[in-house]
């Protein structure tokens, strides 16, 4: 396997681990939905369980969707429309170092998923050169 498609494997298993701990998460927010402590948490926050439910249901679609996309564009980065692939994996890759800049706890997650796509894209061009 090339040292391209092995960064791009890294990145596309830490997505899918993530996509899995938010399912897990989104589960255990809807079997606490009637433990009262939530219900007190949320109304101080000034927010409503029926918000907080959809917006999460939401955010767990995106990550799923970009877990399913990061998957395709490994499984086709070495095929002939693999550029478009490769390219796709920089912007991803791109996005996630921007999202590292966001808090402390994020950045851990994200800034070395960020860094195995940007580097899955540069280390294929150097190989197809």
């Amino acid at each position: 396997m090339k040292r391209a498609k092995i960064c791009a494997l890294i990145g596309s298993v830490f997505t899918t681990l993530i996509a899995v701990l938010m399912m897990f998460a989104f589960i255990r927010f809807i079997v606490n939905w009637e433990v009262k402590d939530l219900e007190v948490t949320l109304s101080i926050a000034g927010h409503s369980g029926i918000f907080l439910l959809k917006l999460f249901a939401l955010l767990l679609v995106i990550v799923m969707s970009i877990m399913i996309v990061n998957w395709i564009a490994f499984i086709r980065m070495d095929r002939p429309t693999g550029g478009i692939w490769q390219f796709y994996q920089l912007i991803i890759g791109s996005f996630y170092i921007l999202v590292s800049l966001v808090d402390l706890h994020v950045m851990v997650v994200t800034l070395p998923l960020g860094l195995c796509f940007v580097l899955s894209f540069v280390l294929a061009r150097m190989d197809s050169v």
